[in-house]
């Protein structure tokens, strides 16, 4: 390259700047991927848990009891990790819950 003593084998400023900016891009690109993948296995989790609640716990206990639960606390006999279901994985403060209109076990983060 003119203008440049072979001797010195280092990079310049330019080319170290241009390096960093593909990094820093790629670096961004990386979380947004991984913030939108654990948002959407978060989501899921939590459907998966209103499905069991809804299809199974419920199920065993309208056979045991011949009715409806009245609240979701009914459904803990028949979990034995009640405290991890029970909970929206995106929020371990928000609790699902039973829809009486709907029937269905929700949740007040992600809905039906």
């Amino acid at each position: 390259m003119p203008g440049r003593d072979d001797k010195d084998g280092g990079f310049t400023l330019i080319e170290l700047a241009s390096i960093l900016a593909i990094i820093g891009v790629v670096v961004t690109i990386a979380i947004a991927t991984y913030t939108t993948a654990t948002a959407r296995a978060t989501a899921v989790t939590c459907e998966n848990n209103r499905r069991f609640l809804d299809r199974v716990a419920s199920s065993e206990y309208r056979v045991e009891h011949g009715v409806e639960p009245a609240s979701i606390e009914d459904l803990a006999p028949y979990l034995s990790n009640w405290s991890i279901v029970r909970t929206c994985p995106s929020d371990d403060t928000q609790y699902l819950f039973l829809d009486g209109d709907a029937n269905a076990v929700a949740c007040p983060i992600h809905g039906k």
